[in-house]
């Protein structure tokens, strides 16, 4: 967990709407280089390569976005650019694929210095380079919401056509996949000291 989202934690659970019910709270730090987040993240990398007509995906550039953040909070320590890399590796380890692959950041607002390149920037330069298969993997989003729905779904891809990008692709979001499922609950039961049983699900309430 970066120092950003721990500071979020805190400030919330400060809150004196909790003190008549007091819990404990125990945090899962990070899961960006767990091995059972990264068979979930190329199985469904994998799913959507395997979609693309075979003669687009050997010219495919595989363009990696991840959510964007203050240049500022990197500066000061935090590690996420480090953990956004390593997932990056691991997926790509796993696929052990040839083609061109990059790393852009997106979301990326206000008057502030972000980390970049920026996602959209990336696009258009492919764009200049003549690229006609763009393959956007999101990292750092694990259910689809509105930066992969509309961020890359539609203004990226609008980006990207307008730039000459004439095959767009994504995989799918890993939302209720079950090796994601699996691998949260092995994170959990190891977290709180149980026994991790491959065979035993773990009871998770989802609001739909």
């Amino acid at each position: 967990m970066g120092e950003m989202q721990q500071a979020l934690f805190d400030r919330a659970l400060a809150d004196p709407r909790w003190a008549p019910n007091p819990f404990d709270v125990s945090h899962i730090e990070h899961y960006y280089g767990d091995p059972g987040y990264l068979d979930a993240m190329t199985a469904t990398v994998r799913d959507a390569w395997e979609a693309i007509p075979a003669d687009r995906r050997n010219r495919a550039v595989i363009l990696f976005s991840a959510h964007g953040l203050p240049q500022k909070f990197i500066d000061e320590g935090d590690p996420y650019v480090a953990h956004i890399q390593a997932t990056r590796w691991g997926i790509l380890e796993r696929l052990n694929l040839p083609n061109r692959q990059l790393l852009a950041y997106q979301s990326r607002t206000g008057p502030v210095k972000w980390l970049g390149p920026g996602t959209e920037d990336v696009i258009e330069e492919l764009g200049r380079e003549g690229v006609k298969d763009l393959f956007i993997v999101p990292l750092s989003f694990v259910s689809d919401h509105i930066e992969t729905l509309y961020e890359i779904d539609l203004l990226f891809a609008d980006a990207a056509h307008k730039a000459g990008i004439t095959g767009y692709y994504r995989p799918e979001a890993l939302n209720a996949h079950p090796l994601f499922i699996s691998a949260l609950n092995r994170l959990v039961r190891r977290h709180i000291g149980g026994d991790v049983d491959e065979g035993q699900s773990l009871a998770l309430g989802v609001e739909a």
